[in-house]
């Protein structure tokens, strides 16, 4: 793959923006910085090629009958050739299963954060400071629940947001049993 100039079309070097620095276009002169990654100008490096059937015995291949199988497929149980066998997490799926699996979201796309939602539920309502009577229970309850729940899918663990949603929820609970005890004793003494 070459990299052209952005503004006369001129195709760059390949060593073009290796310094990450501005560099002339050798076509128009222009100051050009061109960031790539090195897997750019790798060789492109091909799959690996479903064997032929060889023996009337081997299995073949639910998409290509003339190629041997490697594998069946989890979700159907077809059988694969190494072309049509795609690997998800170490799960064998041919590729109508795959893009069902989409559909129907067999494959995790989101996870809910509990720690975020601990953390929302103890700082926002301190701006309605009533609120918190609901939301510091309901953000103790978020921050214990989710603390050993899987991490976000960007593999970040949340125990730092945890930490204070609890901690904030804390004060907020110390503060409406603080309110409430001298409500007490005020209506009991007087």
């Amino acid at each position: 793959m070459n990299l052209a100039c952005s503004v006369c079309n001129t195709d760059l070097p390949t060593d073009f923006g290796a310094d990450s620095e501005f560099s002339a276009c050798p076509g128009c002169r222009v100051q050009l910085r061109a960031e790539s990654f090195p897997a750019l100008y790798k060789p492109q490096r091909l799959g690996e090629s479903a064997r032929p059937v060889v023996d009337a015995n081997d299995a073949s291949c639910f998409f290509h009958p003339e190629k041997q199988a490697s594998t069946a497929c989890e979700g159907c149980g077809r059988f694969l050739c190494a072309l049509c066998d795609l690997d998800v997490n170490g799960h064998h799926y041919c590729p109508q299963c795959l893009r069902a699996g989409r559909k129907k979201e067999l494959f995790e796309s989101y996870r809910v954060s509990y720690a975020s939602m601990a953390l929302f539920c103890a700082a926002i309502p301190l701006l309605i400071w009533p609120l918190t009577l609901v939301t510091a229970p309901l953000s103790l309850f978020f921050a214990i629940w989710g603390w050993n729940k899987s991490p976000s899918l960007t593999g970040r663990k949340r125990r730092l947001s945890a930490i204070a949603a609890i901690l904030l929820s804390l004060l907020q609970v110390a503060a409406w049993v603080a309110v409430f005890t001298g409500l007490f004793h005020k209506l009991t003494r007087g």
